[in-house]
């Protein structure tokens, strides 16, 4: 059997990979993107070879600060039943967590059960290293299908892990309105109606040129959901993810009769998959129709005619998402063993 090994990189060395091809279960976590600096985290990744190749790889970010950026980041404020309040600097966020997904990163040429050992290889020399700092290693926002690997050492007790929210996806393909059952159809069918007298209608645009009209909308949402962020702030990172180079991304504006912006969501066409971003909207009359319109129904449609086999559709708001057809998975905080109070 092809031995594994495994060596932490500094971010900066990143780029000796970023023209491989690779595995991500999120756009959020391509070689490409984690290469970028970040003022708010130290950066280093678990790189796995073979053969002297790399195949896979994990982020570990630690916070440059006694404080996190926002609530999302901590430990303890996420899952508390897990992890115990301490400054920031002294936890090591395992695989990504920054955009709400962590995970690992395989090369495409690996078949299923390598692209799982290798998982395990990375993941047990990411908390490894951790402990060897003297940090706390935490894993947050692990998607179920990488569970597994994250949760379950070779020849160790099981990591310990919460459940913190559910993923949503919307399968693609064949007819969607025969796919749902009689109180969704109900749903779509008069969001079509309300959609077609109001005449709103979700229409695919380049990002760059709605960023700076749609960062205060964003901001708002963000603001909403505990992460505080200023626009121009909001504006900066928008233009950052959109020069990535892994897929297209996309912005589906949807405007009233004036042309004046009611809700916008960002995308990435990556694969057979378009992966939605971020979202914004205005507090007007018609606000949950442009929500629906602009993050299910027009995303649908393009994902449809592009040939895409799933739109991601994120954490969070899952009743709406229930209601025109969305499957849910759950997502999880994992720790290196169980909190003990006194």
């Amino acid at each position: 059997m092809t031995e594994i090994s495994t060596t932490v990189w500094p971010r900066t060395e990143l780029g000796a990979v970023s023209g491989e091809s690779w595995h991500v279960p999120s756009s959020a976590l391509d070689p490409g993107r984690l290469a970028v600096a970040d003022a708010r985290w130290h950066s280093s990744f678990v790189v796995a070879e073979m053969n002297s190749r790399p195949v896979g790889l994990l982020a570990l970010n630690r916070c440059r600060s006694a404080a996190f950026p926002a609530p999302i980041y901590d430990p303890a404020k996420v899952a508390p039943q897990l992890f115990e309040a301490r400054p920031a600097d002294s936890h090591l966020l395992i695989g990504g967590s920054t955009e709400l997904v962590s995970g690992y990163v395989t090369r495409t040429t690996l078949d299923e059960s390598m692209r799982r050992r290798v998982g395990r290889a990375l993941v047990a020399a990411a908390f490894q290293h951790a402990e060897s700092l003297g940090l706390i290693p935490a894993a947050l926002y692990v998607r179920d299908e990488q569970l597994a690997e994250f949760r379950k050492p070779s020849g160790q007790a099981d990591r310990p892990a919460v459940k913190l929210d559910e993923f949503a996806e919307l399968p693609v393909g064949g007819d969607y309105l025969s796919s749902l059952n009689h109180g969704r159809r109900s749903v779509v069918r008069r969001d079509w109606r309300r959609l077609e007298e109001s005449g709103l209608r979700a229409v695919e645009e380049d990002p760059f040129a709605v960023m700076d009209e749609t960062a205060e909308l964003v901001a708002a949402v963000k603001e909403r959901h505990d992460v505080p962020e200023h626009p121009r702030l909001a504006a900066m990172r928008l233009r950052r993810w959109a020069k990535e180079p892994l897929g297209r991304r996309l912005a589906f504006v949807v405007r009233d009769s004036a042309g004046d912006i009611l809700a916008v969501t960002y995308g990435c066409h990556y694969d057979h998959v378009l992966e939605l971003y971020e979202i914004g909207l205005t507090q007007s009359p018609d606000r949950h129709l442009a929500y629906v319109e602009s993050m299910i129904y027009g995303p649908r449609r393009y994902a449809v005619r592009e040939g895409c086999s799933s739109l991601h559709l994120g954490l969070g708001a899952s009743r709406p998402k229930d209601l025109r057809g969305a499957m849910f998975s759950p997502v999880w905080a994992v720790a290196a063993g169980a909190l003990t109070r006194d």
